[in-house]
Formats: C-alpha cells, sequence, structure tokens
C-alpha cells in the first residue's frame, strides 16, 4: 500500500492558536520558548568546540582531514534516510542528547590521528548528527505555530550559530596568544561539546505531536481504526518483499523471527513504514524543487570549510571563521523574522544573491589581499544563515504531514553535496570550484521561482473553492 504525501491538504501541523500553557522562564518566556532557548544554548556550547575543529582539521592534517570529512558527511547522508524513524521510536528530546554524544570520540581524535580510529569515529558523528538534526527539527517544530515558525527558528538558529563566533575567538586566543599545542586545543573544544551534552539534559519533553499523530489518537478517539490501518500498511511493506529463503510473509513466521511477541511484529511494520514514507518524499516534486536550494548548503560548506582555510595562516583561520560566525548569527535572527514578514521566497532569493557576491569576489582573492577572505566569510555568512533559516519554514508549509521525513530528505541531500565537496573540491581549481557553486545557485532561482508559482497557484484554487 503506497503512502501518500498529499501536497494539496493545507491542515495545520499544530494548532494556529499560541500555546495555552503559561509557565514561565526568567519571569517572560512561555514553555515553547523556554524550551527554544535551552536547547539553542546547548547547541551553541557543542558547536563552540566542533566548528573550531572543522575548519582547522584540513589545515593541520591535510589529505586526512578531506577523507574524514567527506567519510562524516557521507554516513550522514545515509543515516538521514531512517533518522525519521529512529527519532519517532526515541523521541526527539533523547536523539538530541545521543547524537551529540556521538560528536566525542572524533574531536577526541584529533589530538593524535590514526586513520582508521580517525575514519570510522567520523562515520560515528555522521550517523550522531543525522538523530541531533532531524531530532531538533522535530523538537522546534512540535513548540511552534504557523504564525511564529520563522521568529522561533531565527532564535534557535542565532543561538547556535554564535557558537561559531565564540569557539573561534577562544581558538584565536589559544592559537595566537598563548601560543596552544594542537592536543590542548582539540581538548579544550571537546570540553566545550560535552557540556552543551549535558546542558540538554534539561530539556522538557513536547506534548505536542506531528500532523501524522492527530489529535483522536491523543484523546484515544480512533485509535482502533488507525491501528488497523497501520498494521495493513505493515503487513503491505513485509509481504511486498522480494521473496527468499530468509523472508518473512506470514504473520506467524513474522512473530516467531521476533521471539513470538505481536508488540515486536507491529513496531517492525512501523518501522517499515516510517523508513517508506521518507523515500516518498525523496520522490516528490515539492522536495525535488528545494534540493538545489540544499545543495548550495553543501557545496557552500565544503568550500567555506574544505578549500579556502588551506590558502590561509592557521592563525589567520579562526579570525576569518569569527567573522564567518558573527554574520551567520546575526543573518539567522533577521531572517526568521523576514520569514514571518515577507514569506519564504524573499528570504531564499536575499540569501542567493549574498551567495552569489561571495562567490563573485573569490575569483579576485590571491596571497596580495588576504583580507579580501573578511569580505568573503562574512558574505558566505549572511547567505549560509538565510539557508539554514529557511529548512524548518519549508519542511513546515511543504511537507505538513510529513515533517521528519522531509526534514531527512532536506538534510540528506545537504550532506550528500557537502561530503561531495569534500572530496572533489581538493582536486579542483578555485575557479571551477567557483564553477559549480554559481551553477547551483541558477538553478536554485528557477526552481525557488517554480515553487512559489505553485505555491500561489494551490492558493488562489483553495480561495476559489472556499467562495
Amino acid at each position: 500500500m503506497r503512502t501518500k504525501v498529499n501536497d494539496n491538504e493545507r491542515k495545520p501541523l499544530v494548532p494556529t492558536t499560541p500555546p495555552k500553557t503559561t509557565i514561565k522562564f526568567c519571569g517572560y518566556c512561555n514553555y515553547s520558548m523556554r524550551n527554544i532557548i535551552l536547547s539553542g544554548f546547548g547547541f551553541f556550547l557543542v558547536y563552540c568546540g566542533y566548528y573550531p575543529v572543522q575548519s582547522l582539521v584540513t589545515k593541520i592534517h591535510g589529505q586526512k582531514g578531506f577523507y574524514a570529512l567527506g567519510t562524516l558527511y557521507y554516513v550522514y547522508a545515509v543515516s538521514l534516510l531512517f533518522s525519521a524513524a529512529i527519532v519517532r521510536k526515541m523521541g526527539p528530546r533523547a536523539s538530541q542528547i545521543f547524537g551529540y554524544l556521538c560528536y566525542l570520540p572524533f574531536m577526541l581524535s584529533n589530538i593524535s590521528v590514526e586513520l582508521w580510529y580517525y575514519l570510522i569515529s567520523a562515520g560515528l558523528l555522521g550517523f550522531g548528527a543525522s538523530l541531533v538534526w532531524t531530532g531538533n527539527g522535530t523538537y522546534l517544530i512540535q513548540l511552534s505555530t504557523k504564525e511564529n515558525i520563522g521568529t522561533h527558528t531565527g532564535i534557535f538558529y542565532t543561538m547556535y550559530l554564535a557558537g561559531n563566533l565564540v569557539g573561534n575567538a577562544v581558538t584565536s586566543f589559544l592559537l595566537n596568544t598563548v601560543d596552544t599545542s594542537n592536543g590542548l586545543l582539540f581538548f579544550v573544544l571537546t570540553c566545550f561539546a560535552l557540556a552543551g551534552c549535558l546542558e540538554l539534559l534539561l530539556l522538557g519533553r513536547s506534548d505536542r505531536r506531528l500532523k501524522s499523530q492527530t489529535s483522536e489518537d491523543i484523546n484515544g478517539n480512533g485509535a482502533n481504526e488507525k491501528s488497523e490501518s497501520e498494521s495493513n500498511q505493515g503487513s503491505d511493506l513485509i509481504e511486498a518483499s522480494p521473496s527468499s529463503n530468509n523472508s518473512i510473509h506470514s504473520p506467524k513466521q513474522q512473530e516467531q523471527f521476533l521471539g513470538g511477541d505481536p508488540k515486536k511484529v507491529n513496531e517492525l511494520k512501523s518501522v517499515l513504514l516510517e523508513i517508506k514514507k521518507t523515500f516518498v518524499v525523496l520522490q516528490n516534486v515539492q522536495a525535488l524543487l528545494c534540493s538545489p536550494l540544499n545543495m548550495i548548503m553543501g557545496i557552500s560548506v565544503g568550500i567555506v570549510f574544505g578549500f579556502l582555510p588551506p590558502m590561509m595562516e592557521k592563525k589567520k583561520i579562526p579570525i576569518v571563521m569569527l567573522v564567518f560566525g558573527l554574520t551567520d548569527s546575526i543573518g539567522c535572527f533577521l531572517n526568521g523574522k523576514l520569514i514571518d514578514k515577507f514569506g519564504i521566497f524573499a528570504t531564499a532569493l536575499l540569501s542567493i544573491f549574498f551567495e552569489i557576491c561571495s562567490s563573485i569576489i573569490c575569483f579576485f582573492v590571491s596571497s596580495k589581499n588576504e583580507n579580501l577572505f573578511f569580505v568573503i566569510f562574512a558574505l558566505f555568512g549572511f547567505g549560509d544563515s538565510g539557508i539554514n533559516t529557511l529548512i524548518y519554514p519549508l519542511s513546515y508549509q511543504l511537507f505538513e504531514n510529513n515533517v521528519q521525513e522531509s526534514l531527512s530528505v532536506f538534510k540528506f541531500i545537504r550532506s550528500l553535496s557537502c561530503a561531495s565537496a569534500f572530496l572533489y573540491s581538493n582536486h579542483l581549481s578555485l575557479p571551477a570550484n567557483l564553477a559549480i557553486l554559481l551553477s547551483l545557485l541558477v538553478l536554485a532561482i528557477i526552481c525557488i521561482s517554480l515553487l512559489n508559482f505553485k505555491s500561489q497557484k494551490i492558493g488562489k484554487n483553495d480561495k476559489k473553492t472556499n467562495k
């Protein structure tokens, strides 16, 4: 039985009225804002440590650093196809905490690099990152309404990306003032990440549910109908699998395989159904139209953290990254407001404009005018902030029935393009890398315009229907 992603039904993911809870935090925040701030601060601490590590590995470890980051993002991409099912099972809060614990081995492995362990720990980080970002997107959307999703996303990303700013400031101080060794530097940065993992234990549990978990299910009404429907869907998935000596077809065979426990059989069916939903979203036309925008994010990360840092002195890298973090953080806050006021289309075009400007200036950078790196990274920061902030509102507006799956798909496309950029960018010239990025930017303008036209057409048809 095929799971459909219905784009024409526009039912709200969560109630459009603000949450009724009036729990106060610091005298002014309601429960939703409290947890968004706590989540943002936890991410801030983790990325105080991780962002400087990511920007330094290609400079310090050379080709090994490129291989590690490529491995990290490829594993991240593959894991995203299954992360929605895992997050539904673990819950968004636990997924974020467990995922961030997977960051620590890679960060510590930079102290003394053994290639086999270095690549394995990079892969573990990629798997953890898939749980972190699918879990975080789910958690934030459950705490938001259609009216404030842009603002909430902007606040969260502002706090999270401030970690890039502070982390690089600390790194710059340790390298330029204290003249710290690489081993001590990576240890200090790992301690920041560990503190962030512990801070996330303070997150509250969200009572909201995604659209696929309707209010009838929460109240107990219609539970029998849903369970019967899901049971049939799960049976179709299992029985449709290719026959083999090891295949499991009948319910009796399924129970025997899973220790005779019918509950485990239903859990298996549920997991398979969630994985299938992810692949259905991946084939959706609207998801495909968003692909160039997501690919830009991946390619630009490969250039900013992979190709450009080796062109600079080691002590100058954290200072330039500090500028990138500052504009990225400020841009996220402003773009969150822009999305709520002017919409996704206008914000996307503005972000693409900044990316084009920074790419063009890159053609003129050389050892004689290294100060251009500050301008390039500042513009990349503004462009990156806009595309980053768009991902949750896009998932909310386009895939209300399948938010977790759409987040997994968007992140999958980003990470796949990012992994490819880390592996090929070192073998291509700067003009060749920039030509790829500029081509995608032009394609993204076309696709986002088509997506906006389609959305307006659906809106006009809905108005005519209502009349």
